[in-house]
């Protein structure tokens, strides 16, 4: 393995190619402009940054980072990109960032453990800048793959949605999103405040599958408290030749935004496309709804 690693503006930027990996305790970077955690091309010899425990940031902080729209190397917390086995315990990313918390493509198995984004994160909502991001919409290729583990973490301040999921490939995609042994998961925003009532934000979790390949997804959303949504909770989208079984159950969904879009608030479970050729199942249950702007459960299946 080639492990090559430097310090730039206080931060720790790691590179591996091989199967030996790296595990760190900590990364930290505050302010500048170069990503705090930069993979690309990586291998599947694993990222880990540990923490101590579930000592809240004890794996590190990560702040304030300006940058250029677009770009994957300034104004982004974590960048991952070709890259397999990443697992982020005790990270603290703390806004502003010009682009995104997290971005990642064509990365597989990935953990985010007892974490938290806050502050802001994007200033376009033209380009989906997030609080964490994988893939494109209605790209051509999969931004996670493999097993991604979303426990113990409180995610908010994405510009447009806290955490969105692309893939349009082949493959498969088993995601849970739950409480950790020690911290409660926990997704909502209130978005930028614009000025006249209006405030940025769409949806708390936001996950495609679609495209002419086949691809496998599972999703678990299990025991987390969503605070403020202006679109949905979570989202859900199949397309294309895709298989999506969808879990949503003991979750507490109380929108406190102050600018929750018509329609907006709860959550959709949807499927389209006059060409699909999708399957759909899910599974909602034991969950709390309140503040939704129309139905809190809104299940959609067309072309079907």
């Amino acid at each position: 393995a080639t492990i090559a690693s430097r310090k730039v503006s206080g931060s720790r930027r790691s590179r591996s190619n091989g199967a030996s990996g790296i595990t760190l305790q900590s990364v930290s970077s505050n302010g500048g402009s170069n990503t705090g955690i930069w993979l690309k091309d990586a291998g599947s010899g694993g990222f880990t940054v540990t923490g101590l425990g579930s000592t809240a940031a004890s794996g590190g902080t990560i702040a304030n980072k300006s940058g250029s729209d677009g770009s994957t190397s300034s104004g982004v917390g974590v960048y991952l990109a070709n890259t397999s086995n990443v697992s982020l315990s005790n990270i603290a990313l703390t806004g502003p960032f010009s682009n995104y918390g997290i971005r990642g493509d064509a990365v597989n198995n990935f953990t985010l453990r007892d974490s938290t984004l806050s502050g802001q994160f994007g200033n376009n909502l033209a380009i989906d800048e997030d609080a964490i991001r994988f893939g494109t919409q209605s790209g051509a290729t999969n931004g996670l793959t493999g097993t991604a583990l979303f426990e113990g973490n409180n995610i908010s301040g994405g510009y447009e949605n806290n955490i969105s999921i692309y893939n349009y490939g082949s493959g498969s995609l088993n995601a849970t999103f739950r409480d950790s042994a020690n911290d409660q998961a926990v997704v909502g925003s209130q978005g930028v405040d614009l000025g006249g009532g209006v405030h940025t934000g769409n949806d708390g979790i936001l996950i495609e599958s679609a495209g002419t390949s086949a691809f496998n997804l599972t999703v678990l959303v299990d025991g987390v408290t969503f605070t403020a949504a202006r679109g949905d909770f979570v989202q859900t989208a199949a397309g294309g030749n895709t298989i999506q079984n969808v879990t949503v159950q003991n979750n507490t969904f109380h929108n406190t935004h102050v600018n929750v879009t018509s329609g907006g608030g709860g959550m959709t479970i949807s499927g389209g496309g006059n060409t699909s050729d999708y399957t759909l199942n899910y599974n909602i249950s034991n969950n709390s709804f309140r503040g939704a702007e129309g139905s809190a459960i809104v299940v959609s299946t067309i072309g079907r």
